[in-house]
């Protein structure tokens, strides 16, 4: 009590306080250490005298009973009359017997008559003592032995008899801890600092949190004598809820001991054990028993057992009206430790900067970096999950259960963050809904990304920068000039390592939310910008039309089509090499999906069956209803299944629509002049199977291109893509009859074919794999025989 009202922080209240912090440190954990035991000493005296109360009558009926019995037999016993006896008949003993079987019936353990019911006991042990002086019984040891048992039963009885209620209220007096309402808070360090050095102390606190429960005694006698019970329950709400916050700040080391414990267990692994194989050889098996690596992990998981065993056990434990859970506080402290874990991990592993050197070497050197940082993360992450593995067991939970969720609501609420920068956000889900959360500091009107997600994609986008690298689409990567990959299938195996498939997943959206950024972009500066010059456009859609018939002087009118529009080339370019790096991003992470699907789960068929059965329903039903829409039960099911199918690579996302947009007028067009100004600096590589810059200074590359112009155009109707494609046809023409050589006044028979109309060809037949795009439809445009003589 003086100690505690002493405390070693407070110089006016303890002026022979310690005067340094080591001593202060000592005198706190001595402290802890008195009050420890101290409560464990009297909980468990509680417990005990709570038991003597309850079973007090039960036990005074019995052991009256007992020695009321007794008395009986040996009064029957000296009647001489019993079988196999050969005692003579003693009428002073039986009466005397008798006498002593009533006066104990007699006996009455109600406390009014205790003092008399004590001193009859006493008198009755005395009589029972002096009459084992006749000869008679002094010479018999089996009634001797029933006159001891006799006596005892009679001790137990004086015993019960000082089992008083009042004892009970001297306990809760002298046990009483109101005093250390405010000062308790300051020893929770010094309890932290006991439990991690002894996790037996774990097991102590049981009886630590009774004796804090008494605190809540005092505020409920005042307001039992209070006059005002209206407002009793907030008071004790009040009061049981700080209460509840000093003992669950005070379990909050558990978990924290235990993933330290994890931590270690994981360097083990990582450092100390080595992988058994499938088979080992006889004279190996000494090699790969690693015996001391397998006791420290064997001390840690016994430490690990003891947390948690000391935790499960505060089951009955109540503060106040409130049941403590220790299982759920358990997994709640875990969660929240794991959380911190995984956040830090996640962020460490993306937290070093990239320069904007745009120098072949130095995105060789971020190549390195990334994937260095990348492996090092999965590798991380897969010992992270092998030690939660492990110990899971030991404590009764499910630690990949866990891990699973705490990455996914990290992640889900790096996604939300980041989609915050483009007007949007995602409803949270109610599993995914928690207390934890992460801090990020950022001004939202800034497109820098400060989470690990955000981040990643800046990375990649880094990698895959269309004015440097080269996609191919049959080699499933970027790469610069010389072959080097900067990014391919390999980068996106590492990626799913680290962040698993909801990570990859997520990634996914938030390159989704990227182009839809992109796009209203597009559409709010073709609004606002492009149709100021509306009449350009319309001449250049009448000089083209119609699209079946060459335009006269066709080499000059494209001339001065691109040179009229060059004020846009630009923005135009920008968008469509920004919407189809995304794009082409997209097709990877989802091929990386996909593979993983058929590798660990192979339920791709089950997902494209139901696919169809929902897709053939809703078709019905839209063409049976009267109003012509979707039903309300489906649009769950659709929502459920589209988060599956993404989930597991299933669909082409370059087939996305994003936004519905009112008509773009002169888009095809304008995409023709653009594609047109751009062909004569592109030369297609047969190694990489693409369009390639002629000059580095050209910051354009093929695949990028062709999939920002068919990602763009599926925005809109699809008379936007016929529209284009004839006007494609209709430039292929014109080249070839322009590049007809003339010579002697004649025209050759076989006409020169320039580079624009090979490029324009191939232009072509990428947009129409991308695009999905019927080799019927393009051939109605431009002849298979031209693709087949000129590609060939």
């Amino acid at each position: 009590f003086l100690r505690m009202l002493r405390p070693p922080s407070d110089k006016v209240l303890s002026p022979s306080a310690p005067p340094d912090a080591t001593k202060a440190g000592e005198q706190k954990s001595t402290i802890i250490t008195i009050i420890l035991f101290s409560s464990q000493l009297e909980m468990k005296l509680k417990e005990v005298y709570g038991n003597l109360l309850a079973t007090k009558a039960y036990k005074w009926k019995e052991y009256k009973s007992d020695a009321m019995g007794k008395m009986a037999e040996l009064s029957d016993y000296y009647t001489g009359k019993q079988a196999l006896t050969k005692v003579i008949r003693n009428e002073g003993l039986v009466s005397w017997f008798k006498d002593m079987g009533d006066e104990i019936g007699s006996l009455s353990y109600k406390e009014v008559y205790a003092a008399v019911t004590g001193r009859k006991i006493q008198h009755c042990i005395k009589a029972l003592e002096d009459v084992e002086q006749f000869e008679v019984i002094d010479c018999n040891f089996h009634v001797k032995s029933f006159l001891c048992e006799v006596r005892d039963l009679l001790m137990q009885m004086v015993r019960i008899v000082g089992v008083k209620d009042e004892i009970v209220h001297t306990l809760k007096a002298m046990t009483d801890m109101s005093y250390g309402w405010e000062i308790c808070k300051e020893y929770s360090n010094a309890i932290h600092a006991r439990v991690q050095a002894n996790p037996t102390t774990v097991t102590l606190l049981r009886g630590f949190f009774f004796k804090l429960e008494t605190i809540l005694d005092a505020p409920y006698r005042r307001m039992g004598l209070s006059c005002n019970f209206s407002k009793i329950s907030l008071v004790k709400e009040y009061y049981q809820s700080n209460l509840l916050s000093v003992v669950t700040n005070i379990l909050d080391i558990i978990p924290t001991s235990i993933f330290h414990i994890l931590s270690q267990i994981t360097a083990i692994n990582s450092e100390m054990m080595r992988k058994l194989p499938s088979e080992i050889d006889v004279d190996s098996i000494k090699e790969f028993s690693q015996p001391d690596g397998r006791f420290e992990l064997a001390k840690l998981t016994y430490r690990v057992s003891i947390f948690a065993e000391g935790l499960l056990d505060l089951d009955n434990v109540k503060i106040g009206d409130i049941s403590l859970n220790p299982r759920h506080l358990l997994c709640d402290g875990l969660k929240g430790e794991l959380y911190c874990l995984i956040s830090e991990v996640l962020s460490q592993a993306v937290n070093f900067p990239l320069s904007q050197d745009v120098s072949d070497d130095v995105l060789v050197s971020i190549r390195k970096d990334v994937i260095k940082h990348f492996t090092a993360l999965a590798k991380r992450v897969d010992r992270m999950q092998v030690a939660l593995e492990y110990i899971q067991d030991f404590i009764g939970i499910l630690g990949l259960k866990m891990w699973s969720d705490a990455l996914s609501r990290i992640i889900h609420q790096s996604l939300n963050h980041e989609v915050k920068k483009y007007g949007e956000r995602i409803e949270w889900s109610t599993k995914l809904k928690q207390d934890h959360d992460t801090s990020f500091s950022t001004d939202q009107a800034t497109t820098n990304s400060v989470t690990f997600l955000g981040k990643i994609v800046n990375i990649l986008l880094r990698l895959t920068d269309p004015q440097i690298t080269i996609h191919s689409r049959e080699c499933m990567g970027w790469f610069l000039d010389d072959g080097t990959e900067m990014c391919g299938k390999a980068m996106f195996s590492l990626l799913l390592k680290s962040i698993g498939v909801f990570g990859l997943s997520s990634l996914q959206h938030l390159i989704s939310f990227r182009i839809l950024f992109e796009l209203k972009r597009f559409s709010k500066y073709y609004s606002g910008t492009v149709n100021q010059s509306a009449v350009l456009l319309e001449y250049i859609r009448d000089g083209l039309f119609p699209e079946w018939k060459t335009p006269e002087g066709a080499a000059s009118f494209y001339a001065r089509a691109v040179s009229n529009t060059e004020r846009f080339a630009l923005p135009v370019m920008t968008c469509l090499r920004r919407l189809g790096q995304l794009q082409l991003l997209r097709k990877m992470i989802r091929e990386e999906l996909w593979h993983s699907s058929q590798l660990e789960s192979n339920i791709s068929s089950v997902l494209l069956t139901f696919d169809k059965a929902l897709l053939d329903g809703i078709k019905s039903a839209f063409h049976t209803s009267s109003h012509g829409s979707i039903p309300k039960e489906n649009k769950p099911i659709i929502r459920d299944i589209s988060q599956i199918l993404s989930s597991n690579g299933v669909g082409d996302p370059l087939s996305t629509i994003f936004i519905l947009s009112g008509p773009l007028e002169g888009l095809p067009e304008l995409l023709l002049v653009f594609v047109v100004s751009n062909l004569s600096k592109l030369s297609f590589d047969t190694d990489f199977g693409s369009l390639v810059r002629l000059n580095k200074k050209f910051p354009i590359d093929g695949w990028p291109i062709v999939a920002g112009v068919s990602t763009l155009l599926k925005q809109f109707h699809p008379s936007y893509f016929k529209s284009l494609l004839a006007y494609f046809g209709q430039y292929i023409r014109s080249l070839l009859e322009t590049n007809v050589t003339v010579e002697d006044g004649s025209k050759s028979k076989e006409p020169l074919i320039s580079v624009e109309v090979v490029n324009m060809l191939i232009f072509v037949k990428q947009l129409g794999i991308i695009s999905h795009i019927p080799t019927r439809t393009i051939h109605e445009y431009i002849p298979q025989y031209l693709f087949d003589i000129i590609l060939c």
